[in-house]
């Protein structure tokens, strides 16, 4: 049996091709990283989100910091 490369524009157009149509579905993603998308609408997470955001509505970045001896027990 005898294998046989592809000539070099024929694999050039497979390429380009794979690429261009790759590139079309690129432009059409959307990424909904919100935990409604993941969460049921009463899910602890989507609770915490709601409450953040009625407390800090803007979208700034909120870093939480905790203090404490037992951070690392099951209870915290």
């Amino acid at each position: 049996m005898k294998h046989r490369i592809l000539a070099w524009p024929v694999a050039l157009a497979i390429i380009v091709i794979v690429h261009v149509v790759s590139g079309i579905f690129l432009l059409k993603l959307h990424f909904n990283n919100s935990p409604e998308v993941y969460y049921p609408a009463n899910a602890p997470a989507v609770n915490l989100r709601n409450e953040l955001r009625r407390d800090f509505p803007s979208d700034e970045m909120l870093t939480i910091l905790f203090k404490g001896d037992d951070l690392y027990s099951q209870d915290f």
